[in-house]
């Protein structure tokens, strides 16, 4: 499913390119539903090796701290 919002992310990207008057929205969009996407991607992975994250908007703060964590290794 969530790769699905990084495949419209990517064909967003590539409409701005055509569509002039709709470009920023676009990009925004596109920009948005690619972070949503590699987000929901990281949490299912953290959550499917056992990792217990909040329920609330510090979740994204927890996943950027696991990663960097992994970054170490």
């Amino acid at each position: 499913m969530w790769t699905e919002y990084l495949n419209l992310a990517i064909k967003l990207n590539n409409d701005a390119k055509i569509d002039v008057l709709l470009k920023e929205a676009m990009y925004k969009t596109s920009i948005s539903r690619a972070y949503y996407s590699c987000f929901n991607l990281v949490k299912n992975y953290f959550i499917s090796i056992g990792e217990v994250l909040s329920r609330t908007t510090d979740v994204h703060k927890e996943i950027q701290v696991f990663l960097e964590s992994m970054s170490n290794l």
